[in-house]
């Protein structure tokens, strides 16, 4: 069974024997990132856009709907 291990910045530590990384830059990391699309001339912000390596694949009217 799979085990969540907590990574730490204090000195010396180091990832246990034989886990897996999957942080955003690794292989298993989700590609897609959440981007501003469009504001009302230099206001609020109203359009959100899904990225996929730095090409917009859909708009959303709202984050929650984005994410």
């Amino acid at each position: 069974m799979p085990k969540r291990i907590q990574r730490k910045r204090t000195r010396g530590w180091r990832k246990p024997e034989g886990t897996v990384s999957v942080a955003r830059p690794t292989r298993f990391g989700n590609p897609f990132m959440l981007a501003p699309a469009a504001s009302r001339r230099g206001g609020d912000l109203d359009m959100w856009a899904v990225e996929y390596k730095g090409r917009k694949l859909s708009r959303f009217d709202d984050i929650a709907r984005a994410r």
